[in-house]
């Protein structure tokens, strides 16, 4: 009885862990076209932003060596986004 209560115990403390099928089906979801529209308003170059929408700290934070930190981050995007230029 005492190693059904512990193993019960144990399950409610420990997360389920998704098989390798489900996180298969998750990743497909997000497909190439969906990270293109997520990265979209990042990849624009500064001047794109009309001026009176951005705030303050907006362009500073988006410098260049962050647009480009981002695109490295996503190897796939660096090609889309030399593409888009």
């Amino acid at each position: 009885k005492n190693d059904s209560e512990a193993a019960s115990l144990h399950q409610e403390h420990t997360l389920p862990i998704m098989g390798p099928e489900r996180l298969q089906e998750i990743g497909s979801c997000l497909t190439l076209e969906k990270m293109e529209m997520m990265f979209r308003p990042f990849a624009m170059p500064a001047e794109d932003f009309p001026p009176p929408a951005t705030p303050a700290g907006f362009s500073g934070y988006f410098s260049k060596s962050v647009l480009e930190r981002l695109v490295n981050l996503w190897p796939f995007h660096k090609h889309a986004h030399s593409n888009g230029k």
